[in-house]
């Protein structure tokens, strides 16, 4: 199968295609003329940003989720075009509980729940200095 739309004026490409698995591709073009793409592996997630030569970002996946209902991939890492770490995600029972930075600097997240749900979500700097965030029902 293969579905292929362009829509110049608006600066848009769109690509989708497949046999056995599922893959996407999208381009978005500036206003300066500059052009990044977007890549999926085949289980939906963002692979790759690209100019067509130049990868920009490169996005790591873990299974680490085993609940069923979930998706068992979770994103570890963001690296930059040379492979250079960007940012380092850590989870504890599939939420992020710390990320480290490529600078050094590490934010860390401690969760508040009423039975699954978050209700209240504490995150803590690099600085030291904590900030709490309450979450209040949205449905």
């Amino acid at each position: 199968m293969s579905i292929v739309g362009s829509r110049e004026s608006q600066g848009w490409e769109m690509k989708v295609w497949g046999a056995n698995g599922f893959e996407r591709s999208y381009t978005l073009l500036g206003n300066a003329g500059s052009t990044s793409k977007y890549s999926y592996d085949h289980g939906g997630h963002l692979d790759t940003v690209f100019d067509g030569t130049h990868v920009f970002y490169r996005f790591e996946y873990q299974r680490l989720m085993t609940e069923s209902g979930y998706d068992p991939w979770l994103l570890t890492a963001i690296l930059d075009g040379d492979w250079h770490v960007l940012l380092k995600n850590k989870y504890l029972w599939g939420r992020v509980s710390e990320q480290n930075l490529a600078n050094g600097e590490v934010y860390r997240y401690e969760y508040r729940l009423k039975g699954r749900k978050v209700i209240q979500t504490k995150v803590t700097l690099p600085t030291g200095e904590s900030k709490l965030f309450t979450l209040r029902d949205q449905f």
